[in-house]
C-alpha cells in the first residue's frame, strides 16, 4: 500500500489513428473533542502516548510559507477510532478510544505495558464500530465497509504502527484511503474523416462498471469484488441507496469539458480468479440516435497500464484523457482495446511528502525515477526560503535526485519537487521540525 509514499505512474503520447486515445496517469489515494470510550489493559497501569496522524495535507500555493507555521488541521476527517492491541500472537485489545471532530494531528491515547500495535480508523460511521465486540486485532481485521456509505470527502481511513510504551515521544500514523480515484480528465471527440464527421455524443455520461459493493478497511491488497455492483452495466437502482451516487456515475458534455472524478473499492485480484472481472471505466453516449460505448479496464494491459499489479490499487489514483475517434461497442461489457504506443514514465517520493523530526536530525528525502535521466526540479527557492527562516540546512545529491536537510530550529517549512517529460508530475513535501 502507499504508507507515506506517494506512487507516479504516466503513460502519455498515444498514437491518434486509433478508436481511443489514451493517456493514463496513477497518482499514487476539524475541530472539537469528544472521549468515547475507554479501556486500558491487563496489568492496570497507563503509560499515556502522543500521536502524530498524517494525511495528504492540502496546501494551496498562494498562501504565505509563514502561515504554515500554524498547519496542525487534518483535512478530511471528521472522526476517529484509535485502537492499542498487544503486539503478540493473540494481539488482545489493550485500548480504545473515539474523537469526533478531533482538533489538528496530535492525539492522545493510553495503554497498558509493552510492545503494541496501534489501529486507527478514520471517517467509521457508528454503527461499524460496536468497541465491546472487539476483543482482538483479528476481529477488527475482518470488519468491512459498505460503498453505499462512502462520502469522497470524508472518506473512510485507516493506518497502523507499532511501538513499545512509554518509550516513544510521539508515534506517527500515515492514514490511507480505502477508496481509489478514477478520474476523467477530458473526453475530445474527433470524428474526422468519417462519415458522420460533424456529429458528437449527445446524452453523453460516464460511469464504472464491476466494482466492489464493500471492503475491508485494514487490506492493503488482494481485493476480490464482494456484493458485485453494477455488474457488466450500470445500475440505476443501486445508485439510488447510495449517499453519494456521484461516486460511480456523472453525465457530462462534449466540448464543456471539466474533469469528472469518480471512485470505487479497489479489485486486484488476478485474471482467471472466481469473482476477478476487471473493473471498467465506460463513457456512453448517442450518435445519430443509436447508443455507444467505450469501455476502459482500468491499470490492464492495452490499457495505459505501465507496470506494477494489475487492477485498481488501493488509495491510488488512475486519470484518463480519451479521444473518441469513432463509433463505439453495442454493450458497456465489450472492450475496446486501443492500438497505442505507449511511453511509460515512474516516480516514487521516499520517505514521504510529510516529514517531522527535532532539530539536529538529517533527513535524506529522494525520488526513485524511471526513466532514470528524466528531468527533475527541486525547488532551490523554496529551499533557501525555509533556510533564511532557521528551519534547516541543505544539501543536494549529486545525482539531482534528492536533498538531505539538518533541521535547525521549531517551526514549518516546505518545497516542490517536479519532474519533467515523459513523467511531468510533481509533489508538495512537508517539513515540520520539533512538532
Amino acid at each position: 500500500m502507499l504508507n507515506h509514499l506517494s506512487k507516479i505512474f504516466l503513460v502519455a503520447d498515444l498514437v491518434t489513428n486509433c478508436l481511443l486515445v489514451i493517456t493514463v496517469c496513477f497518482l499514487v489515494s476539524c475541530s472539537g473533542s469528544d472521549h468515547f470510550s475507554e479501556t486500558v489493559g491487563n496489568d492496570g497501569l497507563k503509560y499515556e502516548q502522543t500521536i502524530l496522524i498524517s494525511n495528504l495535507i492540502d496546501v494551496k500555493r498562494q498562501e504565505t510559507k509563514a502561515s504554515l507555521g500554524r498547519v496542525s488541521d487534518i483535512t478530511g476527517i471528521k472522526c476517529l477510532d484509535i485502537f492499542v492491541f498487544d503486539d503478540d500472537e493473540l494481539s488482545r485489545i489493550d485500548s480504545y478510544i473515539h474523537y469526533e471532530l478531533p482538533q489538528g494531528p496530535y492525539q492522545r491515547i493510553s495503554s497498558g505495558k509493552g510492545d503494541k500495535h496501534l489501529v486507527v480508523l478514520a471517517n467509521v460511521a457508528r454503527t461499524y464500530i460496536n468497541p465491546l465486540n472487539i476483543r482482538n486485532l483479528e476481529q477488527l481485521e475482518s470488519l468491512r465497509y459498505s460503498l453505499k456509505d462512502e462520502d469522497p470527502s470524508f472518506p473512510v481511513m485507516s493506518g497502523e504502527a507499532w511501538f513499545l510504551s512509554g518509550e516513544q515521544e510521539t508515534i506517527n500514523v500515515h492514514l490511507s484511503p480505502l477508496i481509489s480515484n478514477i478520474c476523467l480528465d477530458f473526453v475530445k471527440v474527433n470524428f474526422s474523416g468519417r462519415g458522420y464527421k460533424s456529429r458528437t455524443l449527445e446524452n453523453a455520461s460516464v460511469y464504472l462498471t464491476n466494482v466492489s459493493g464493500s471492503a475491508e478497511i485494514l487490506r492493503n491488497d488482494g481485493f476480490r469484488l464482494n456484493e458485485l455492483v453494477n455488474a457488466s452495466r450500470l445500475d440505476e437502482s443501486y445508485l439510488s441507496t447510495m449517499r453519494h451516487p456521484e461516486m460511480l456515475y456523472s453525465r457530462f458534455t462534449p466540448g464543456q469539458w471539466k474533469a469528472v472524478n469518480l471512485y470505487c473499492y479497489p479489485n486486484d485480484i488476478a485474471e482467471g480468479v472466481l469473482g476477478s472481472e476487471n473493473t471498467r471505466l465506460v463513457v456512453q453516449g448517442d450518435i445519430d440516435g443509436s447508443t455507444y460505448y467505450y469501455p476502459i479496464e482500468i491499470n490492464q494491459e492495452g490499457f495505459g497500464y505501465s507496470g506494477g499489479p494489475l487492477g485498481v490499487g488501493r488509495a491510488v489514483k488512475y486519470s484518463y484523457s480519451l479521444t473518441i475517434t469513432r463509433k463505439g461497442s453495442s454493450s458497456p461489457d465489450t472492450p475496446l482495446p486501443p492500438e497505442e504506443e505507449v511511453k511509460t514514465g515512474r516516480i516514487e517520493l521516499f520517505p514521504g511528502q510529510f516529514i517531522t523530526g527535532k532539530d539536529g536530525d538529517k533527513v535524506h528525502i529522494w525520488c526513485e525515477l524511471y526513466p532514470h535521466d528524466t528531468p527533475l526540479d527541486i525547488c532551490i527557492d523554496d529551499l533557501e526560503y525555509d533556510v533564511a527562516r532557521g528551519i534547516y540546512s541543505y544539501e543536494i545529491d549529486e545525482d539531482g535526485h534528492g536533498v538531505t536537510l539538518t533541521l535547525l530550529g521549531n517551526g514549518s517549512g516546505m518545497f516542490t519537487i517536479d519532474a519533467g517529460p515523459p513523467i511531468n508530475q510533481g509533489f508538495l513535501v512537508i517539513v515540520v521540525v520539533n512538532p
